[in-house]
């Protein structure tokens, strides 16, 4: 099989903000936006650095507005992100993310009531003036530095847009610095899925039916869980491709995305369970002619049914029903 080509995301980035220039349509912008995002997860790496470059294209072609002003067809209002700095971006922003729930929010008026359903805290408590001018002048002084440093810390871990918002509001309520707030959520996670490790050694994930495992919420965080929906899902493929699919056209090629929908696992955690079973679905591919081109590489766009819905079309509980 031939060897894929290096892929150029600042390319894909730069294409992206060409189709985009001139469209104001919110429709039409989500329909390319996503596209792009499909093209990287179908080149089976994770999304967020892929993403980064991309969104640098863009907001280099429409940059950030002041929202002082009216605002631009193709942009929408926001104020979230440390700072909460009010501004209009440009619509191709909302939609290039690693939550793809994001997709279905379209609108302005969608967005205020995403934006509103996520968790609220109370505001901070303001803090009590200081008796002595200069000790106040110095304690502002290093509140500054604090919110530098942690800000540079929230942008090296790279969370995404939701995920900052919901940070810097849990930290205001809590009362406790980053350093602190992270330590104690880290412990409060490692104790969880500790636990659950102490429960997994007398209970194999392998024997839990996969309805059970599917659609039971105990077991949505277990380690492995990903893992073993992973293989189930493959296995699915497999038995719908070889048993079930009647014609060519009928077949699934085995990809990130297409494994995503079916499990419901986010594409980065997908992508690490599939290289354990990389020759498996390679060995499975070679059996089916159809899903190649002619130089050896995989055909991009084969698994794009339309009207077709991968979930109606593979049912994991029925095709694998135990593990």
């Amino acid at each position: 099989m031939a060897t894929q080509p290096k892929n150029d995301w600042p390319k894909l980035g730069e294409k992206l903000a060409q189709k985009l220039d001139g469209i104001a349509d919110e429709a039409r912008i989500k329909k390319l936006v996503i596209n792009a995002v499909n093209q990287i997860i179908d080149a089976g790496v994770t999304l967020k650095r892929p993403l980064g470059i991309i969104r640098k294209q863009i907001e280099a072609k429409f940059p950030k507005l002041p929202a002082t002003q009216v605002k631009p067809d193709g942009y929408y209002f926001t104020k979230t992100g440390l700072g909460r700095v009010e501004r209009f971006e440009h619509l191709a922003l909302w939609y290039l993310t690693e939550n793809t729930s994001r997709w279905s929010v379209t609108g302005d008026d969608a967005r205020r009531e995403y934006w509103q359903s996520l968790p609220k805290f109370g505001e901070s408590e303001p803090s009590t003036e200081s008796k002595n001018t200069e000790i106040k002048e110095t304690s502002n002084k290093l509140s500054l530095t604090t919110e530098m440093l942690e800000s540079a810390v929230i942008d090296a871990l790279g969370f995404d847009e939701e995920t900052r918002e919901i940070l810097g509001l849990a930290i205001a309520h809590s009362g406790l610095d980053l350093a602190e707030f992270i330590q104690k959520a880290v412990k409060t996670y490692a104790n969880t899925i500790t636990g659950k490790i102490r429960r997994l050694s007398e209970e194999s994930l392998e024997d839990i039916p996969t309805e059970e495992l599917l659609n039971n919420p105990k077991y949505s965080t277990y380690p492995g869980r990903a893992e073993e929906m992973v293989r189930r899902a493959i296995n699915a493929i497999k038995i719908y491709n070889s048993e079930v699919a009647t014609e060519p056209k009928q077949r699934w090629i085995i990809t990130q995305s297409l494994l995503s929908e079916l499990t419901g696992s986010r594409g980065s955690v997908v992508q690490s369970a599939m290289q354990k079973y990389r020759d498996d679905i390679d060995s499975h591919h070679q059996k089916y002619p159809e899903f190649f081109n002619d130089d050896g590489t995989l055909k991009q766009y084969f698994n794009r049914k339309r009207g077709i819905d991968i979930r109606d079309e593979i049912d994991l509980v029925q095709l694998v029903p135990h593990g």
